[in-house]
């Protein structure tokens, strides 16, 4: 596509890609990507979640760390 003028480029991004709400998203999104806060998959989150349990699970079962805090009892 070929454009005469500046003007005529701006009524084409306002008339055309600005008045679409889906890509007036991408568009924004590429624009300003400091905007959009990049989220990470719930299955990801889960599977963090997951590790950090299975970690505090093998640190309260450590038969050293036990003796550690009974000897500290005493």
């Amino acid at each position: 596509m070929y454009m005469d003028s500046w003007k005529e480029a701006k009524e084409w991004l306002e008339g055309i890609v600005f008045d679409d709400p889906a890509v007036s998203d991408r568009v924004e999104k590429i624009l300003h990507p400091e905007h959009f806060k990049e989220k990470k998959p719930s299955v990801l989150k889960k599977l963090e979640k997951k590790k950090k349990d299975i970690q505090t699970v093998k640190k309260k079962a450590d038969p050293v760390s036990k003796r550690e805090k009974n000897t500290q009892v005493l």
